[in-house]
This record gives structure tokens, sequence and C-alpha cells, in this order.
């Protein structure tokens, strides 16, 4: 996961990047003043953007990198519980229902 991630940074950093490098070469030929320039505000801005895009992107790639390699689970699979234990029937406040409970010894 974690290389997956770091492909995925990788290739998501060329935009700020290409952005970058506009707002240097604006500064660098002197087209417009660093002082007076709106370039540096804006710059800013488009950063906050992109990094919230990018943690949402990311959090859609690795949702279906868990359906590709099959390693989600199905939360709504009930735990089974070995034949060897043999638990107490005990009335459960938090489930208003009965569920076995496991002496800890």
């Amino acid at each position: 996961m974690y290389f997956e991630w770091m492909n995925y940074l990788n290739i998501w950093l060329c935009i700020p990047s290409c952005l970058a490098i506009g707002v240097f070469f604006v500064h660098y030929f002197e087209i417009m003043e660093i002082e007076t320039s709106p370039l540096g505000g804006l710059f800013s801005m488009m950063m906050a953007v992109w990094g919230t895009l990018y943690v949402c992107f990311w959090r859609r790639h690795c949702r279906g990198l868990m359906v590709l390699w099959d390693c989600g689970g199905n939360k709504n699979e009930a735990e089974h519980v070995r034949k060897e234990f043999q638990g107490e029937l005990q009335f459960d406040p938090i489930t208003d229902g009965m569920s076995r409970h496991f002496s800890s010894l």
C-alpha cells in the first residue's frame, strides 16, 4: 500500500510543480514584481484546493484497491465462535439481547 501511495502522490505532484514553475518564471523574468504580484496568494489557495482534492481522490483510489486486492473484508460478517469454547448466555444491555460471555480464566 505504501508504494501505491508513493506512486499516486508522485503523479499528483505534477500539478503543483507545473504551477510553481510558472510562478517562478513570472517572478524570475520580472514580468510582475514580487511585492505586487497576486500569484503568491493565488498559488496558496490553489495548493489548499489541490490538497483537499488529493485526499478525496486518494481515499477513492484506496477503496478501489481494496476491492481489486480483495482485502477489505465484509463488515457484515458475523464472527464465528470456535466449537471448543462454551460460553454462558447472558443478557447484554448494549444490544438488548442475549450473547455469549467467556470467562477470563
